[in-house]
């Protein structure tokens, strides 16, 4: 087996993974955090009143940026679809938590909270969301039968994958220092 061969094989899979992330993510190459409502748990609407309602009115409108490919090829989806009223279909309500995620090279390395636990729903162009008072928690844990925002488990990994790429280049960097040394030993260099 050639030398460099372990070294290209790793190489590769750093690319393919940048590449990946810039097609398949919306998530930008600089240094920054966004905006997001991270998924925790599915709720039921309580009986007495219609939270759904309530987020139109009053919710925070999170308008989701084009993703990379979209935005630089195929044109700016977002705005027209906003301007149209086109939002497509509207996901079932559910528990999430406000969190501004890292960003860096197109790929996420963490978070940190913005404003806590919320309810939202989702469609194509925006994620709506708000927090409850303590009567709309106390019907919302009511209806779910407990604290919903305990029942669901935060999604890590979705938000900090990013370090794997970085431990790969640590491999990547390690496996051209061991195909010298061995170059090196072979010549008599050392």
């Amino acid at each position: 087996m050639p030398r460099l061969l372990p070294f290209q094989i790793a190489v590769t899979l750093l690319a393919l993974v940048l590449v990946g992330a810039l097609v398949g993510t919306d998530r930008g190459f600089f240094l920054s955090d966004r905006p997001m409502v991270a998924h925790i748990a599915n709720i039921t609407p309580p009986g007495d009143f219609d939270l759904s309602e309530v987020l139109d009115d009053y919710g925070v409108h999170l308008v989701h940026p084009p993703g990379n490919v979209e935005q630089y090829l195929l044109g700016r989806r977002t705005g027209d679809a906003l301007g149209r009223g086109n939002y497509g279909k509207t996901s079932a309500l559910a528990a999430g938590k406000s969190i501004r995620e890292m960003v860096f090279l197109f790929m996420p390395f963490g978070w940190f909270s913005d404003a806590g636990d919320v309810i939202y729903v989702r469609n194509d162009v925006e994620t709506v969301y708000g927090q409850l008072n303590e009567h709309g928690l106390a019907a919302v844990t009511r209806a779910n039968g407990g604290d919903v925002f305990q029942k669901g488990i935060f999604p890590f990994w979705a938000h900090a994958w990013g370090w794997l790429w970085v431990a790969g280049l640590a491999v990547t960097i390690w496996l051209w220092l061991r195909a010298q040394a061995m170059r090196r030993e072979e010549m008599g260099l050392i």
